[in-house]
C-alpha cells in the first residue's frame, strides 16, 4: 500500500509538471509539437535522474524499473535509446543487467551524451521563457522533480544515505544550477 501512495504522489507531482510546460508553451503561444517536445525531454531527464538514483545504493529492484516504465507517459528511455544505437536492442532488462556490471558509469555516461541535446534545449526553453516573464516557471517543475525523486528512492522500503547525496547533488548541484546558469545567460544578454 505504501509503494502506491507514493507511486500516486509522483505521478501527481508529474501531472503538474506536465501542465506547468503547457502552461509555458501557452505563454509563448508556441504550438502542440512544441509542448510535446519539451514533455518527451522531460520524461527522458527524469529517467537518466533516477537511473543515476538506482545506482545510489548499488541494488535495483525491479519496482524501481516499473516505476519509471508506468510514471513518463511521453517518452520511454529504451525507446529513445534504440532509435539512436546503430542496432536496436536495448530493452530494460538487459538495460538492468548493464546497471548491474561494472560498466554502468560508462553505460550511463553514454546515455547522458545522448540525451544532453535534449536536456539542454530542455533547459533553454524554460530559462528563456523564466528570463523574459515575471512567472518561475522552473520554481514549479523544480519542487515537483524533488517530489518525483524522493517517491522514487522511497519506493523499494530502502531510503539510503548514498540514495539521498546522490540526489542532492544531481538536483541542487547539477539540475537545478544547469537551470540557474542558462537564465542567468538570457538576464545578462537583455
Amino acid at each position: 500500500m505504501e509503494q502506491q501512495k507514493l507511486f500516486s504522489k509522483a505521478s501527481d507531482a508529474y501531472f503538474k509538471v506536465q501542465r506547468t510546460i503547457a502552461n509555458i508553451n501557452n505563454e509563448i503561444n508556441a504550438d502542440y509539437q512544441s509542448k510535446r517536445i519539451l514533455l518527451e525531454e522531460f520524461d527522458l531527464l527524469m529517467q537518466l535522474i533516477l537511473l543515476y538514483v538506482i545506482k545510489a545504493d548499488q541494488v535495483i529492484s525491479k519496482i524501481e524499473i516499473s516505476f519509471i516504465q508506468k510514471l513518463f507517459l511521453e517518452k520511454d528511455l529504451v525507446y529513445e535509446l534504440n532509435k539512436q544505437l546503430p542496432q536496436p536492442t536495448m530493452t530494460w532488462d538487459k538495460m538492468v543487467q548493464i546497471l548491474s556490471s561494472n560498466q554502468d558509469k560508462i553505460f550511463l555516461l553514454n546515455i547522458h551524451r545522448m540525451l544532453r541535446p535534449k536536456i539542454n534545449h530542455f533547459f533553454l526553453r524554460i530559462s528563456s521563457v523564466d528570463a523574459n516573464t515575471k512567472k518561475d516557471y522552473f520554481e514549479d517543475i523544480k519542487v515537483n522533480i524533488k517530489e518525483i525523486v524522493l517517491c522514487f528512492a522511497k519506493i523499494n522500503s530502502i531510503f539510503t544515505s548514498e540514495e539521498e547525496q546522490m540526489i542532492h547533488y544531481l538536483l541542487e548541484e547539477k539540475l537545478f544550477q544547469k537551470y540557474l546558469d542558462v537564465k542567468n545567460s538570457f538576464i545578462l544578454k537583455k
